[in-house]
């Protein structure tokens, strides 16, 4: 009786997918009434929940298909968070009425601006129209805003249960705006000018039971698709041969060493690409620092006083130029030891599945939802994390060997890791737990002690940066803290998308296929067939440890496990960033690679042994999972690598440029930088200019500090919204026009589409013609009369 219910209760969900689909690409858009649909559906519902209950009565269902689905459930949710935004949702199941907003300006006067985001509305309003005929104007920045004269209402109509969402400028001198909303029949006036600063958002209607109603269809949908995947799978029955304990043809990883793969792999990725790239905080916190000769190995007067110690040995024994590139390059070993790190502790936890702890650590290693690898200023984030993971890996060997000198030691990595950088202690803690799930807390009853000195650091790093740090340094991030609890559900959903997210090429054409690309995509190919090969032979043959060291990991635990190291890597980092896959801010994914990639593979392995399948066939499988997201991470970071070299090709070209129309300047100038043209590459590589700090501290240092001052402004830009996936560019604003002297000036225009540099003569008709009078801008150029060994960087 059990296993019928279940099926009803399931072949209902099933009906949902259908009915759910079936009315968005369907019914919705037929133009019939609601009784019409309710009546479609209900039919639909019965179909379905027929044909599922048939389904499953052929076999009794049992817990092992209940795992299967929920995982294949969760696994899909992974899929479908990469696209779509579970609080954001603009429509329902549910039989709604048509909504129709009425815009209408109350003053011909004094004229309003509307912003529209993640709607249909501009695309619904025709804005060619509105412009020639309602009394509104689309400029630039994509704003509706209303010309002078009388304009006339603006009506939108939404598909049932679609929404608006608007945003209204506020101004001193802007007007009011009355905003109907026909279906909650409300109407007022917003009056913009009252408002004290900034802006308001309106959203037409309430989305609340929207929200609720949609995601409840979705996770239904999805459920139902889940249990007719499986159970049509279960019915097939594939048959496999046993496994055959003498193959051993291709033993692995007895041939090849399983350290070499860990090795070679990042290797062919990113040592073929290593190129002296400088970006962002670079500029401000490595690169003028050393020329200045301000740079120190401990920093009291900082947030993190060891985070540049690596970045300071380095100095101290090249010069500039080399510097930069010993920089990626102890960067490039970094990765790799975390790699072979990670694949030690994975080994911990998959118990005799060596193969599995392998791919587990090459696919940490080009895991791609950080797009930061070979920033200059993450080398110390980097080297922090492995400082942990290390001390992770001394804490596990002391649970096996009872030896309390490794948990002392494992103490001081991590007090030194966290003098570096702190947003890897939320994996720190929680890896007893971790031990625990999987080990059965057992293993922890008798080390107690062990357990309480390993969590030392989590008293005395508090008290260092709540208690004594403070007396040296003010950290500002203190009084972002209470955002934390307010933004955790908009940061666990951005999380839940990074985990899949990054997987989806950020080039959508060929342009990046240069014939170096070419040859490094042939060599991760074959990389990746062997390691599948190898995996399946390791998997097949299954040599078991021996009996203390073996271990039978329970999926579910391990899936519990990587949950765990998940959101421990997003603590404390994700107080003052949120997860995304956005350019440089992607650095907040750092932490959580671990996680990520246990919990794809314990779905993995729960799925397929959930179809029924044998344990050749489910390994291989898995395997090839594993091995397709490997290539797929490879294949991205080789892209991401690609836009940073175009960047910084397009950057040495601008600085050459400048070089030869400017040598040298007087003492105290100023630079001002126009942007304009056309460039439609802007989603697959950086702008020139992504922050006014960054263009200041290097004038500042090919000027032998020269210049004091540093703006920009863009012609036109496309500024994507934050937080975003896939997305290697991001500039933070668009201009940065701050106090400017015209007797200091020199104007600068650059133009996006020739890559040329010009100096502007007439200024007027870009600040004002107040400017023009005093400005004389080759008065400031003069020639370079000692080398300025720097500039050997953009050589």
């Amino acid at each position: 009786m059990k296993e019928k219910i279940t099926a009803i209760v399931l072949s209902g969900l099933g009906g949902t997918l259908i009915s759910y689909t079936a009315y968005f690409l369907v019914l919705q858009n037929l133009g019939i009434n609601s009784l019409t649909r309710f009546s479609l559906v209900f039919a639909l519902l019965i179909l379905i929940a027929a044909l599922l209950f048939l389904l499953f009565k052929s076999y009794d269902f049992n817990q092992t298909i209940l795992k299967g689905i929920l995982a294949l459930f969760l696994f899909l949710n992974l899929i479908v968070s990469v696209k779509a935004d579970y609080l954001d949702l603009p429509y329902t199941i549910t039989l709604l009425p048509v909504q129709t907003i009425q815009l209408t300006p109350q003053n011909s006067q004094t004229p309003v601006t509307i912003r529209s985001y993640g709607t249909d509305l501009y695309a619904d309003l025709n804005f060619d129209q509105i412009s020639k005929q309602k009394g509104w104007s689309l400029n630039n920045y994509g704003h509706l805003t209303q010309t002078q004269g009388t304009a006339e209402p603006i009506n939108w109509s939404g598909k049932p249960g679609q929404f608006i969402y608007f945003e209204l400028a506020s101004c001193s001198d802007c007007g009011s705006m009355q905003v109907e909303s026909r279906g909650k029949t409300s109407s007022f006036p917003l009056d913009e000018a009252s408002l004290p600063s900034g802006r308001l958002i309106y959203t037409f209607p309430s989305l609340a039971w929207h929200r609720i109603l949609n995601f409840a269809a979705l996770q239904g949908a999805l459920l139902a698709f889940s249990a007719l995947l499986i159970a049509s799978a279960r019915l097939i029955r594939v048959k496999t041969k046993p496994a055959n304990a003498k193959a051993d043809k291709f033993s692995f990883p007895r041939r090849i060493p399983t350290d070499l793969w860990l090795i070679l792999f990042p290797l062919i990725i990113f040592g073929f690409k290593l190129s002296p790239v400088i970006f962002n905080d670079d500029w401000c916190q490595i690169i003028q620092p050393i020329h200045a000769g301000s740079f120190q190995f401990f920093d009291y007067a900082a947030r993190r006083p060891m985070h540049l110690s690596l970045h300071w040995v380095i100095s101290k024994i090249f010069p500039l130029h080399q510097a930069v590139i010993m920089m990626q390059v102890i960067q490039l070993a970094v990765i790799i030891l975390i790699g072979l790190v990670i694949y030690r502790l994975l080994q911990k936890l998959l118990g005799d599945k060596d193969w599995l702890a392998l791919l587990g650590a090459l696919l940490c290693v080009v895991y791609p939802s950080d797009y930061t690898y070979f920033y200059l200023s993450l080398l110390g984030t980097r080297f922090a994390f492995l400082i942990t993971l290390t001390a992770m890996l001394l804490f596990t060997r002391y649970l096996e060997s009872n030896r309390i000198a490794n948990v002392w030691a494992s103490v001081v990595l991590v007090l030194a890791g966290l003098l570096i950088y702190e947003g890897q202690f939320g994996v720190y803690l929680v890896w007893p737990l971790v031990i625990g799930l999987i080990f059965s807390f057992n293993s922890l009853k008798d080390r107690t002690a062990g357990l309480a000195v390993y969590y030392l650091p989590a008293l005395v790093f508090p008290v260092w940066r709540f208690g004594i740090q403070p007396l040296f340094y003010q950290d500002s991030k203190f009084g972002h803290l209470t955002e934390v609890f307010s933004g955790i559900i908009p940061s666990i959903n951005w999380g839940f998308r990074t985990i899949l997210g990054g997987f989806w090429p950020p080039y959508q054409d060929a342009s990046w296929l240069t014939v170096k690309n070419y040859l490094i995509l042939a060599a991760a190919l074959i990389f990746c067939v062997l390691a599948y090969l190898a995996a399946n032979q390791a998997a097949q043959a299954n040599h078991p440890r021996k009996a203390a060291q073996q271990t039978q990991c329970n999926y579910r635990w391990q899936l519990a496990a990587g949950i765990l190291l998940w959101a421990g890597g997003y603590f404390p980092i994700i107080i003052n960033y949120p997860p995304n896959i956005w350019g440089h801010l992607s650095r907040v994914n750092i932490f959580t690679v671990p996680g990520a990639v246990l919990i794809l593979s314990a779905l993995l392995q729960i799925i397929t042994t959930s179809l029924g399948w044998g344990q050749n066939a489910s390994a291989s499988a898995v395997n090839a999972s594993m091995i397709l997201l490997i290539f797929l991470g490879a294949a991205v970071h080789v892209q991401v690598q690609q836009s940073f070299i175009r960047s910084w090709q397009e950057t040495k070209s601008f600085y050459q440029q400048v070089f030869n129309l400017a040598p040298d300047l007087e003492e105290g100038t100023q630079i001002y930088l126009y942007l304009h043209g056309e460039d439609g590459t802007q989603t697959t590589h950086r702008p020139l200019i992504t922050t006014s700090w960054e263009p200041r501290c290097a004038f500042f240092v090919f000027y032998d500090s020269k210049v004091n001052q540093f703006a920009y402004s863009y012609q036109k830009i496309t500024v994507p919204d934050f937080p975003g996936l896939s997305v290697l560019g991001g500039n933070i604003q668009d201009q940065y026009l701050p106090t400017l002297n015209p007797e200091h000036l020199l104007a600068l225009s650059y133009d996006l589409g020739t890559k040329q540099v010009k100096v502007i003569e007439d200024i007027s008709g870009y600040l004002g013609a107040g400017y023009q009078e005093k400005y004389h801008p080759l008065d400031l150029i003069t020639p370079q009369e000692q080398e300025n060994l720097s500039r050997r960087l953009i050589d």
